[in-house]
This record gives structure tokens, sequence and C-alpha cells, in this order.
């Protein structure tokens, strides 16, 4: 078996205040109502009507956060975000305040969220305030725009995928809106990739869907319902000649949510913002490698409060006061090696035959998460100064069915925790000059633990949630209105992480809250906010990220550690209705533990590996450069844009995996897609 590359296939600076919506006033005024926003010490946020128009988003404007400062790179199709080297799943993404489970179709190649309804993003790496909570590392924040009146819509269609929106004002004071989308990119890539290398990634089919209504009762409130969802479908197969070595996998993640959101200005000057919304998850991930099936689903039912209330309580201090409610219900299944799917940490090869050490186990867990919590921003000398206390008080009840593996007939007896977590925050935003500005920020965060982790059989219902202290510091400095040049350097301490025991566990017991971790580094970011027809960004990340698995084990690499992360993206508009753009990345390629040697295990007839230190080992660089293109036209009250989005223009190949024959002996790389030139037409009015 000869072993080769395998070819598979403007942000702008914070504001102090930002604009919560446009309605009509009486005589034909726009009243524009504001209200004061702190940001956090590292937010960037970006404007939806920018973000499309940058390279590498192919016109969806949520995929700018894969090019924001500190986001790393993860492998293609997962879909993920890594923040400052933190696991994806230490971090978190909402739209319009509601978690959702994944902010990006399992392709990596889109949003689950259509663009149309997409006001801002804001990626907030760590630091933010005592009203957001529920993880350790980063979080990404979609907002919704306010709809627009009279009748406005768009049709696309591109290689990626199909899709629509429309939006209409039914009445004086309602709107409604529809939109939808469906992908074509796993019939592109059986064009673009060969067969043998579309056996080793797994390109899915997906879909998503959205619905709003908007009613404006009154000039001063605003109630909005929001129905959106996602699917996604993939699978790959691998047969060789060896029928043991042979491999699939299948993967399907879907979600759904309703949300209700009412805001209202009171006449004392406070502001009441309350939202309630359900959801249902369903996910499953079916792994066979010769002999050996794994499989784990997980059917979640779910819901959520979110109330907040603001006031003024003297021209210098400010009252914000709310409370953030989450409820679940899992129904979760799992059968297969005790490995897998494997955990942050766990050394394996690609392709590697699980341990024969099989068992199965079904269980539920119940859990409800209460977050009452409490800011008052201070400002002194004219606002050159603002300080912010907080306080989040996490409340954390967890029921799990089974507190022992099923024995017999014996009846099986579950197991209740209730935890709290007190979680202070501090900001500090200082303009002891004009153009300089120096900001800080710290404080505690809790996660609480995984459903996923909590089976009496490949877990512990008894795990506690993790914990770690985050703390920046830095400073932004502007050169006249559009051009600033920011320098963060920034920290994060976990500690109580789920990990694997070491041995042979006790009974119920085989995860347990021993890890601890270490996240630093520094981040330069030089910004160009849209002027003259230009915007853009350069930035650079040099960061470690390293874990401890248990007292007295030796000091890891983070399986997401990127030491180096550089970006530069830019985009420029001109004549005659043309515009382009493009984004370089160079990334450190993710850790990997190197295979060192290698066995005949007489038993199973197999090779099997002798690895070296974990994660001392890495995926060659990655250097990639993307190039968009768009030429608009104006046919009547329609505008065209015809745009050609080129990924990898380069064509250099994207080590995505490690692969070795089945001796151990050679070693070669899984390669991501090739040069994707996505061409496409899109209508709007």
């Amino acid at each position: 078996m000869m072993l080769t590359p395998l070819q598979v296939g403007a942000v702008t600076p914070p504001a102090e205040v930002a604009p919560e919506a446009a309605e009509p006033g009486d005589g034909g005024e726009v009243i524009v109502r504001v209200r004061r926003r702190r940001r956090a010490a590292a937010a960037t946020r970006t404007d939806a009507s920018v973000a499309r128009q940058l390279p590498g988003t192919q016109g969806d404007a949520v995929r700018v956060v894969e090019s924001l400062p500190g986001i790393g790179r993860t492998s293609f199709g997962s879909g993920e975000l890594i923040v400052w080297g933190a696991s994806p799943d230490q971090s978190r993404a909402y739209v319009d305040g509601v978690p959702i489970p994944l902010l990006f179709h399992g392709s990596g190649l889109r949003s689950t969220l259509n663009g149309f309804f997409v006001g801002n993003i804001e990626l907030t790496p760590g630091g933010y305030g005592a009203s957001w909570g529920r993880a350790l590392a980063g979080m990404v924040q979609v907002d919704t725009a306010p709809m627009r009146e009279g009748v406005h819509g768009y049709a696309s269609v591109d290689l990626l995928d199909a899709s629509a929106a429309l939006s209409a004002q039914v009445g004086e004071r309602v709107t409604v809106g529809v939109g939808a989308r469906y992908g074509l990119i796993d019939r592109v890539a059986s064009s673009v990739a060969s067969a043998q290398a579309l056996q080793y990634l797994s390109v899915p089919q997906y879909g998503d869907y959205q619905a709003r209504i908007e009613v404006r009762p009154t000039d001063t409130s605003r109630l909005t319902g929001f129905v959106f969802g996602s699917r996604d479908d993939g699978a790959n197969r691998f047969t060789g000649d060896d029928p043991a070595r042979a491999r699939s996998l299948e993967r399907s993640n879907e979600f759904h949510r309703a949300v209700l959101r009412y805001t209202r200005q009171l006449d004392d000057g406070a502001r009441l913002a309350l939202g309630a919304w359900v959801g249902v998850d369903a996910s499953r991930r079916s792994e066979q490698v010769g002999a050996y099936p794994s499989e784990l689903t997980a059917d979640v039912l779910r819901g959520g409060l979110r109330a907040s209330w603001q006031r003024d309580l003297a021209p210098w201090a400010r009252l914000d006061v709310g409370v953030d409610v989450e409820v679940s219900s899992w129904d979760l299944t799992r059968r297969g090696s005790l490995l897998r799917p494997a955990r942050e940490g766990d050394v394996s090869v690609f392709g590697q035959a699980p341990t024969p050490d099989l068992n199965a186990d079904t269980w539920r867990v119940r859990q409800a998460l209460v977050a009452p919590y409490l800011e008052v921003p201070l400002t002194f000398f004219g606002e050159r100064l603002q300080v912010v206390p907080g306080l989040r008080l996490e409340a954390d009840l967890t029921d799990v069915s089974r507190r022992y593996p099923a024995a017999g007939d014996a009846p099986g007896y579950g197991v209740a925790s209730l935890a709290a977590s007190p979680e202070p925050r501090l900001l500090v935003l200082a303009r002891p000059l004009p153009w300089l500005q120096v900001k800080a920020a710290g404080g505690l965060y809790h996660a609480a633990p995984r459903p996923e982790d909590l089976s009496s059989v490949f877990g512990s219902p008894t795990l506690q949630g993790a914990r770690a202290w985050q703390g920046l510091a830095g400073a932004t400095v502007s050169f006249g209105r559009a051009v600033t040049f920011e320098a963060l350097g920034f920290v994060r301490a976990g500690s109580s992480l789920p990990e694997r025991v070491a041995g042979v566990p006790r009974v119920g017991s085989a995860l347990a809250n021993t890890g601890e971790s270490l996240a630093y580094g520094g981040q330069f970011t030089l910004r160009c906010a849209p002027t003259r027809g230009f915007t853009g960004w350069l930035s650079y990340t040099v960061q470690r990220s390293e874990v401890t698995d248990r007292e007295g084990a030796p000091t890891r690499l983070s399986d997401y550690d990127q030491t180096h992360l550089l970006t530069a993206v830019g985009s420029v508009q001109l004549p005659l209705g043309f515009s382009a753009g493009a984004r370089f990345r160079l990334l450190t390629g993710l850790p990997r533990t190197p295979v060192v040697g290698r066995f005949y295990d007489a038993l199973t007839g197999d090779y099997q590996p002798l690895f070296g230190a974990t994660n001392s080992d890495r995926l060659p660089m990655i250097a990639s450069a993307d190039v968009r293109v768009d030429k608009r036209f104006r046919v009547g009250r329609m505008e065209l844009v015809v745009f050609l989005d080129v990924l990898n223009v380069l064509n250099r190949p994207i080590a995505e995996e490690v692969l070795w024959d089945p001796t151990y002996a050679r070693q070669g790389y899984i390669s991501g897609l090739p040069l994707l030139a996505d061409l496409g037409l899109r209508g709007e009015w």
C-alpha cells in the first residue's frame, strides 16, 4: 500500500453605544432608541452586512468567526470552535441569547443560521460579564436583525447550497419572515475529490430553516417569535483488502428552537427584557472498525428563561439584575468500546481498532441550571474610567437515572446532586488619553457536568462541574477614527476537569474530576473599520494550552493547542459594482501522539503501535489563501450579485489527520478538500 497525501476534497471596534431598534414615530419621524452596551475586554463584533462580503465566508456572515482573532482551526467536517486552545465543548454559541449545540454545519463551510436573519456576530474569547456563564472558555453571540418595513428577500444558488428568504410587513406593526437552505456540497465533493479520498472524510448533506414574526405593540416595546432549526447527515466508509481494517462512520445532528422575546423601554428609563425558549436536540454517532462497533445517541428536550432589568441609579452608576435558567432532559444510549468515541487526551491512531472491552448502557439525565446575576457598572471622570463589578450565582441540580451499572434483575437507583458556585467577575475600561484605552477583566467560571459523561458504565454519575479562572489585560491604540491596534495578554486556569481514571476504576467511576489545564498567550490585532470602501484586519495570536490529567501525571499539550495563529483579511469596493477581497491564514498544526514503534499481537493477528509522549508531535503547519470577487447589477428593484469565492486558492494540501499502513511502518496524511471554487448567483429585493 503506497501512502501519499490524500486529496479530499469588517470588524468594527467595540462601541459604547449601540442602536436597540429603529421604529417609526409620529409624523413620519424615525426614533432610534439606544442603550449603553458594555463590551467585554476582548470582544470583537462584526456587522453582518460587512461579514458576508469578506473572503472565506462564501457570503455566510456567521462564518466570519473562523477569521477572528484567537480562533483555531478544527479538522474538516467537525464544524467545531477552538477558542484560545480550549476544547470545543468548553465554549458556547448563542442565537439571541439561546444556546445552540452547533454553530456550523458538519462541513464547516456553512453556518446553521441563514444570514438573512443575522444582524451582527460577536466573539468573546474570555473575560465576559456576569450575565453569561456555563462555559470555561469563550462564546459566540449571533444577534438577529430587526426586520425591515415593506417586502424584502433573496434567493441564492451556488456550488455549496441553495437558499432563499422572504420578509413582509403584514400590518402597521407586524412583520413576518421565512427562510430555508438545502446543502449541495455532498454532490459537489464527489466531483472534486477522488472516491478513495472520500472514504476518509464525511461530507454531510445538510439543511436549515427559519420563521420569524415581529410585533411592535408600542413605540417602546417589541415582541418577537423565532423558530429555527438545522440538520446534518454524513457517512463515510473505508473498505480495503483486509476486512479487519474496514471501517465506517455515520453521524447525524439536528436541533430545533422556538423562542419568544419581549423588550420594553420603561418611562423611567429602565429597560426590561424577557425571553423564553424550548428546543429539541438529537445526535447519533455510529462507528465500525473491523468487527468492533460503537454508537452514541442522545435525544434532548430542553428549554430556558432569561430575564433582565436595567436602570440608572445615578449619573455614574447603573444596576443590571437578571436570571438565566436552563432545564434539560436527556435520554442517552451508548454501546461499544469503553474508549470510543475518544476523549480529549486519549492516545490513538486514526483507524486503529478499539480494544475488545465492549459494553453498553442506557441512562437518563435531568438538569436544571439556575443563575441569578448582578452587575453594577460605575463610571468616573466623565466616563474615562468604567468599572463593572459583577456576581453570578450558578446553581446546578443534576439527576442521573442509574448510580451503578445494571446487575441482573436487581432494581437500580439513581443519584442526584446539587451544587452552587459563586462566580465573581470584574471589568475595568480606562481611557487616559483620547487615543488610548486600557482594559482588564477577570473572573471565575463554572460548567455543569456533561450528561454524556454521567453514564455508570462509560463515565461517572457523581461527576461534579469543572471550574476555570480567566484573566486578561491589554490596550487599544486608535489611529484616527478607522484604524486601531490592540495588544492583549490572557490566561485561563481550569480545575476539576473530567478525566479518565488511571488503572482499573471502581464500578461507576470511570471518570473523575482530576484534570487541570492552563492556557496563556498574547494576541495582537490591527483593524481597519469600513472606510473609503476598505475593511480588514491583521491578527496574530501566540499561545500555549496545557493539560495535567491527574496529580503526578506529566503535563501535556491540549489536543487543541495551536501555537501560532496568523490571519490577514481584507475587502475593497471597486468601481462598476465590483468588490474583491482575500484572506490568508498561517496556523500551527494540531498536536498528535507519535508512533515510535510497533509489535505483533498474536491474539488479534494485527500489528499494534507503540506510542511516544502524548501530543509530542504535530500535524504539518497550515498555510491557506482564499479570494472573493463580486459583481453587483441593478435590474429594476432587484439587485443581482454574481460571486466567485475560491477556497485554498494555492491548492496546498491541508493535512487533516495522520494515516498509517496496517503494519505501522509507513506514514501518510489525509488531506482536506483541494481548491474549491464556489460560483454563485444571488438576487436581493
